[in-house]
């Protein structure tokens, strides 16, 4: 979809909303600026509190916008809070996107390849290729109805290959958690200050080319301290 409707912008998936309105109203604005009007996806509406609601009630009222914004939902999970016309609103432009697992093999592996592509483009690496072998390789892992944790372990195993090929790296138990930035009610600090982390390094390593010096100056530490966070949080 983003692909469709505006390639040549960026894209940013966000897993955690500001509770306060005004704090969602400058974040909103930031991402905007961040994807050059481009596409921002975000998860979990059944989570919206009534006010966050109301907020993006508002903008998808509007006539016109110069960004695109996606939701996802999590299937059979009751709302924590309702605001009608937002509710109301969401099954005039719900697309209904299967499980990973209820896909067949074909269509794992057009999705893998267009995953790819999207990635190459964005991250500058087009020479890049993905194998036969390695194409095989992923098609037998077991990702469950987990998009995100494909999109991801393809992510990282372009930025960790050095040559012409992509090596795929082995799944790590808890990876996928870790990238995913938890919701409010999670209280482990640890995970959300390591996965907010990963998120900007990955942010800045698309933006940047890989430059650690830029990298660095635009995240606001030291490039030793770069250094040490790219090891620490094991990002190629």
């Amino acid at each position: 979809m983003h692909r469709n409707l505006s390639p040549e912008k960026g894209i940013l998936v966000i897993g955690f909303l500001p509770e306060q309105i005004s704090k969602l109203e400058k974040s909103l604005d930031e991402w905007i600026r961040m994807t050059n009007y481009g596409t921002i996806l975000i998860e979990g509406t059944e989570k919206f509190t009534s006010l966050q609601q109301k907020f993006f009630f508002k903008i998808l009222s509007e006539d016109s916008r110069d960004f695109q914004l996606i939701f996802t939902e999590t299937p059979g999970i009751e709302p924590t809070e309702i605001f009608r016309p937002f509710r109301e609103l969401l099954p005039q432009r719900t697309i209904v996107v299967p499980g990973l697992d209820e896909f067949s093999s074909s269509q794992k592996k057009s999705l893998i390849e267009l995953i790819l592509e999207e990635l190459k483009e964005s991250m500058g690496r087009e020479d890049l290729r993905l194998s036969e072998e390695n194409l095989h390789k992923v098609l037998k892992m077991n990702f469950g109805k987990n998009l995100s944790g494909l999109r991801n372990l393809l992510e990282e195993s372009i930025l960790s290959s050095s040559g012409s090929e992509i090596g795929i790296l082995d799944r790590k138990e808890g990876q996928d958690r870790i990238l995913t930035i938890p919701d409010s009610e999670d209280l482990d600090l640890r995970r959300a200050v390591e996965a907010v982390e990963r998120q900007k390094i990955l942010l800045a390593q698309k933006l940047f080319s890989g430059n650690q010096i830029r990298m660095a100056r635009a995240l606001g530490i030291s490039r030793g301290s770069l250094q040490y966070k790219l090891k620490q949080l094991e990002i190629g």
